[in-house]
């Protein structure tokens, strides 16, 4: 990835690298506008492999933060599913043009956001946990983490039906996909070659967005009202989407 960018795309890169670190504080739900996002102004795969070591880089610090609350069990029985489905997405994402890609992203984004929508206005019991439920969670989660870094919405599905508390719950996601993204890089590098030594170089040029996002994401936590931010997302989710099939 070469570094001459106009100033319109090291805005993007920013304000992308920002939103990974306001994700990373538990709003895991941004990480669906991430990738889309950036990949207006660059290749939906150059986008997702940017991203990935700046992910890492932000889940070690909340994963040493939540290192004593995780469930074990919630994380290890889904986890490898989870990886066959980046597998399967690296083998799709590696035989698609980017245009493809692009609208694979597109079809990922707005699948997610339907998740959302289902567990914010579902009614009934909780889902039960069925080992054929977990396979299906742990795929379309690992194949959408791998195509657009957006499986967020899905997992949830997943640790709602097992009941955590808040903290047991955020901890768990975040040391999941902590494992998760650091067993994608590999793919990144081998399959896609989308990250490199330069691609590395560029994310420690965007260590401050991601660490303002951090300390931002804390805050935005404790002082914006949960329901209207995430309309506030949903409704950029879905922009994002539809740009990427119209651009």
């Amino acid at each position: 990835m070469s570094f001459d960018l106009s100033v319109v795309q090291w805005v993007f890169l920013f304000l992308g690298s920002f939103l990974t670190g306001v994700a990373r504080t538990g709003i895991f739900g941004v990480m669906l506008l991430v990738v889309p996002l950036l990949s207006l102004k660059m290749p939906g795969k150059e986008a997702a492999g940017l991203i990935l070591p700046l992910m890492v880089a932000g889940d070690f610090v909340a994963a040493y933060v939540y290192r004593k609350s995780f469930v074990k069990k919630a994380v290890f029985q889904i986890l490898p599913w989870l990886v066959l489905g980046v597998a399967i997405g690296t083998i799709v994402g590696g035989i698609v043009s980017n245009e493809l890609f692009n609208n694979l992203m597109a079809g990922m984004t707005f699948t997610c956001a339907a998740f959302v929508v289902w567990n914010e206005y579902r009614k009934g019991d909780p889902v039960r946990l069925k080992l054929w439920f977990i396979i299906l969670i742990g795929l379309l989660s690992g194949f959408a983490s791998m195509i657009g870094n957006a499986s967020g919405p899905v997992i949830t599905v997943y640790f709602i039906a097992l009941n955590l508390k808040k903290r047991e719950y955020v901890s768990s996601v975040v040391w999941l996909f902590w494992i998760v993204n650091i067993i994608k890089l590999p793919f990144h590098v081998f399959a896609w070659h989308t990250v490199d030594f330069n691609v590395l170089k560029l994310d420690l040029l965007l260590c401050p967005a991601l660490i303002l996002g951090l300390i931002s994401g804390v805050s935005l936590i404790r002082k914006i009202p949960e329901k209207p931010f995430r309309v506030v997302i949903f409704i950029s989710i879905l922009l994002a989407g539809g740009l990427l099939l119209i651009q």
